[in-house]
């Protein structure tokens, strides 16, 4: 307790001094975490990455990948929500689009959340992530392709995982690719389907 303590201290002294991350600031930070522990947004640390990994959506380099945990929707009894990757009011005639330039990897999650909302402001899957606020975190998103399989590996450690069926936020084609947490099987389905959703967040 002392030692993540002193790190804090330092951490603080050091953004203090520097005004934004530096290489020493980034190995007290990569020390300072494990997976299971809880991430400062209060979440659940579920991905570690020492080399780090490349937000696309702010460019800079995060090391972390923490899940909102569970009861984040506010249901009772808690449940992650199912929703569809679509607007949640589908106007006369609506085509579903093909929303150009999501990716799957590490690090797209929230870049490909803010593409998805700039062409359907409601998404109803989307939108649930990106609105989700929690120890004055506002960067929460629906996770990419990648982000959300290291999520399904490390489910029993985050916990409150009752459904099955998770919303991606990455694209193909017309369709959007889901993960089934019994099995870890990911596939593509149709965007009407009212899969579940949990927010995450980089760091």
């Amino acid at each position: 307790m002392k030692t993540k303590l002193y790190l804090i201290v330092v951490l603080l002294v050091c953004a203090y001094m520097g005004g934004c991350r530096n290489p020493l600031m980034e190995r007290i930070l990569i020390n300072l975490y494990n997976i299971g522990d809880k991430g400062p947004g209060g979440g659940i640390i579920f991905y570690r990455s020492e080399k780090g990994f490349t937000d696309t959506y702010s460019g800079k380099t995060h090391h972390f990948l923490e899940a909102a945990p569970e009861g984040w929707y506010g249901t009772t009894p808690p449940s992650d929500p199912g929703l569809p990757w679509e607007p949640t009011s589908i106007p006369p005639g609506y085509m579903n689009p093909d929303i150009l330039g999501t990716g799957t990897a590490i690090g797209t999650g929230r870049k490909n959340t803010n593409r998805i909302l700039t062409e359907e402001s409601d998404n109803a899957a989307a939108l649930a992530c990106d609105v989700y606020r929690a120890k004055g975190k506002n960067d929460w998103f629906l996770p990419s392709k990648d982000e959300l399989n290291e999520l399904c590996k490390q489910q029993n450690v985050v916990g409150g995982f009752y459904a099955n069926y998770f919303w991606s936020s990455s694209q193909d084609n017309n369709d959007a690719w889901y993960q089934m947490f019994n099995d870890s099987t990911q596939n593509i389905g149709g965007k009407s389907a009212p899969l579940n959703v949990r927010p995450i967040r980089s760091f």
